[in-house]
């Protein structure tokens, strides 16, 4: 699989999509899928910034949590309110 290299919108930083996951495709409905990728057989989610693997690619509860608990200094441009 080839590596590809996209810009955040949220961090300086180049981050290299990791093999075996993807953007989420189609309609977003919560902001937190701006920081984690899903896994190409939809059964698992890795944050952006820190790799963390979750199993379940259902729910967004847990990946907001990680979010507004471990990254709270990483992330820009919104308030922790929008994802609760």
């Amino acid at each position: 699989m080839e590596e590809i290299e996209i810009v955040m919108e949220y961090c300086d930083e180049k981050i290299i999509i990791p093999e075996g996951y993807e953007e989420k495709k189609g309609k977003k409905r919560s902001i937190v899928w701006n920081y984690f990728w899903i896994s190409n057989d939809k059964k698992k989610t890795r944050c952006k910034l820190c790799e963390m693997v979750y199993d379940d690619s259902s729910s967004t509860g847990n990946m907001s949590s990680h979010i507004a608990l471990v990254h709270q200094h990483q992330v820009k441009f919104f308030s922790f309110e929008s994802f609760f």
